[in-house]
């Protein structure tokens, strides 16, 4: 069970790099496939939020586990899409912990 996430996040595409942000989020949706595929990652759910006032709109977000996400950081395809992502305004990425094995974990003390 994936333990971690990735988190990547923007706002908008830069207002006249439209069409290069959407070729890149294709990209980026094919290279997170195959990393699934692959099984360096566990999955990836792309989201798109509903306007709210704030200047995060868009992200992804992978789950997998510690070594293979750092591993990842590291890898040059996604270095270069990390590059690449000046089209899109705010980029950010973090990591983190999936709560879903913390309430796994918290359920199981319970059970003593």
């Amino acid at each position: 069970m994936a333990d971690r996430v990735l988190f990547i996040g923007w706002n908008h595409p830069v207002v006249g790099r439209e069409q290069q942000a959407m070729e890149l989020f294709q990209k980026v949706v094919e290279f997170y496939g195959k990393l699934q595929a692959d099984g360096r990652i566990e999955s990836f759910e792309p989201v798109i939020l509903a306007a709210h006032g704030g200047d995060l709109n868009r992200f992804f977000l992978l789950k997998g586990e510690a070594g293979k996400l750092a591993e990842l950081r590291e890898d040059d395809a996604f270095v270069q899409i990390v590059m690449e992502a000046g089209y899109w305004q705010g980029y950010r990425q973090g990591t983190g912990w999936s709560l879903s094995k913390c309430c796994h974990r918290s359920s199981q003390q319970g059970e003593d």
